[in-house]
């Protein structure tokens, strides 16, 4: 779906959302950016986004597809405490592949324990108690380092693809310019940094996607804040930006 004159009058109706289209890497490309201080307020730049992904979520099919995109919100029991790194690949097929340092991943509020909520078996509740959901009720995050990849394959195949976008949502970003995504084309040109917007106990979002609906990103280096879960966990004195994942959402992967 091409950015269009009605997309940008939909965000109107957003006081903290902004969308801006740039030409880089050979590619035109529009990056949307919001804040809300809760999930029902971010629901709309949410919305615009899947709809300029083509509307359509293509859930655990086969691919490849033609259209659609898809989408990974956590919730489900099936999902451990402690995330394979290919988990949204090999056990449920969404084409997501996730790196970071040791491969160590965690998802909250797991079933069966252990007892978790937002986190807070990992970080103080000074923390978690500003940690809240997009959609109910499970967040995730890399543990030993602040920053996780997430490359793209085709659902059911064992072949690296590209997207033609992809979306966050972050959760409690407090400083500005220090949570990030970086997207890359299969070549290695970087497309853009995108800094995530600030919005202390509250929710933001960013994404990237392509005006022609080209399949355009071959990966996507997340900066979350300033400290690790792991980090805080073992040392926090009050200092630092703790931020967490809550949904994502990509194009369907292309070859």
């Amino acid at each position: 779906m091409k950015f269009t004159a009605a997309l940008a009058l939909a965000l109107a109706f957003f006081a903290l959302a902004e969308a801006r289209t740039y030409n880089k890497c050979g590619y035109k490309f529009a990056v949307l950016t919001a804040t809300s201080r809760n999930a029902n307020g971010l629901r709309r730049a949410f919305t615009t986004f899947q709809n300029a992904l083509g509307g359509i979520d293509n859930g655990n099919e086969a691919g490849p597809l033609f259209s659609g995109f898809r989408s990974i919100n956590w919730d489900a029991e099936v999902v451990p405490f402690d995330m394979p790194f290919n988990f949204f690949d090999k056990n449920v097929t969404r084409g997501a592949v996730f790196q970071a340092a040791k491969r160590e991943f965690r998802v909250s509020n797991p079933v069966p324990p252990p007892v978790d909520d937002r986190f807070d078996s990992l970080l103080p509740k000074g923390i978690t108690n500003q940690f809240q959901t997009f959609s109910p009720k499970r967040l995730f995050t890399p543990l030993v380092k602040n920053r996780v990849t997430q490359i793209f394959k085709i659902p059911t195949l064992n072949k690296r693809a590209n997207v033609s976008g992809m979306g966050a949502v972050f959760v409690d970003v407090d400083l500005r310019r220090q949570t990030w995504m970086d997207f890359y084309t299969k070549s290695g040109c970087l497309l853009i940094r995108v800094f995530v917007p600030p919005r202390n106990r509250g929710l933001s979002f960013a994404g990237l996607y392509d005006l022609n609906g080209k399949p355009i990103i071959w990966r996507v280096v997340m900066k979350l804040g300033t400290i690790s879960v792991q980090d805080a966990g073992a040392r926090y004195r009050g200092r630092g930006d703790v931020v967490v994942l809550d949904d994502l959402l990509y194009g369907e992967p292309a070859l």
